[in-house]
């Protein structure tokens, strides 16, 4: 239950009533004005003059969810910090409230509020100064300056995630990152035979559920990744033509062989229900590395070991590194 506000001496039955009732609520409730007219039981104008007043005084919370209007009971200590603003400050703090971890453009403050630079500044500095608002960078705006409360902290949207350090992208972070997950990934990939190929249906390839949990077991950070940072990842060796995505089949071939063993890959037919289903049983794509172009070895910096022809090469053949401007560039660089 929320604790009412204190110094309600100045206010009217119905103020006071009104204040009580959001305060029975839990706190930070936002209880609808649906709720709220229905438990003041009062005429419209009434009721609508009460929640000018208390908004007025800065005694609750108006936020709209279209279409519905939500009110909330501000806290002791936020009123006292409110109560204390002048005019402008108020309106710019309210502005810089609504938009929570996302931060506000001081130039969307301007149009918003209508205040002149002056005073907008003016209303910034002082609101600084009492420790309201924190100046934040945003890894997509670059030198633009954005605001939000201070105790709040700014969303991935503004900081960029875990991948950017002081608002700069980590790449060698992001390298290693992705690197991991190439070779969790291949481990599963291919057959040790490699004449073998595996099924269409094969299921063993792996998820995003157990690739975050590969990477997140080998601690290449203190931070734990989460789906979403893998995926940033995965998108990123799929665009480099590292890996492919493929659906998971509707009818997989369930292996015998353990999760975690790589031996045998095409050995037995056999139904296993010591599969992982607890873990990435809902995910609806796998992740396949891609044979030809992962490989770790010099020949992949050769023009021959990228070349997608290179198999109708031949001394004296159309194609032949005779004749071949890329080989011909590459050994003169």
């Amino acid at each position: 239950m929320a604790t009412a506000p204190s110094g309600k001496k100045k206010l009217s039955t119905l103020e006071k009533r009104m204040l009580d009732i959001l305060a029975s609520y839990p706190e930070d409730t936002e209880v609808s004005n649906t709720d709220l007219q229905a438990k003041m039981n009062v005429e419209t104008a009434h009721y609508m003059k009460v929640v000018n007043v208390l908004a007025k005084k800065n005694y609750l919370e108006i936020t709209r969810t279209s279409p519905m209007l939500y009110y909330r009971l501000i806290k002791e200590e936020e009123k006292e910090k409110v109560d204390e603003l002048e005019y402008e400050e108020k309106l710019v703090f309210n502005y810089i409230k609504a938009v929570g971890t996302e931060g506000i453009w001081v130039r969307t403050l301007a149009i918003k509020t209508s205040l002149h630079q002056n005073s907008l500044s003016k209303a910034l500095k002082k609101l600084e100064q009492r420790g309201l608002i924190k100046q934040v960078k945003s890894v997509k705006f670059g030198s633009k300056k954005f605001y939000m409360l201070a105790e709040l902290q700014p969303s991935n949207e503004v900081t960029g995630g875990i991948w950017f350090t002081d608002q700069e992208l980590d790449l060698n972070f992001v390298n290693t990152v992705a690197h991991a997950c190439l070779r969790a990934i291949a481990r599963k990939s291919f057959p040790l035979d490699s004449q073998a190929v595996f099924p269409s249906n094969y299921n063993r390839y792996l998820t995003i559920t157990k690739i975050t949990r590969e990477i997140n077991k080998i601690k290449i950070t203190n931070v734990e990744l989460t789906h979403a940072d893998i995926e940033a990842v995965l998108d990123m060796l799929i665009f480099d033509s590292k890996i492919e995505k493929l659906p998971v089949p509707a009818e997989p071939l369930l292996m015998a062989e353990d999760d975690d063993d790589t031996s045998n890959p095409m050995g037995g037919m056999n139904v296993s229900l010591d599969e992982d289903h607890d873990d990435g049983s809902a995910d609806v794509w796998m992740y396949r590395a891609l044979k030809e172009n992962w490989t770790e070895t010099e020949w992949a910096k050769f023009p021959c070991g990228v070349c997608p022809v290179r198999r109708d090469c031949t001394p004296d053949g159309a194609v032949n590194p005779r004749d071949c401007k890329y080989i011909n560039d590459w050994l003169k660089f």
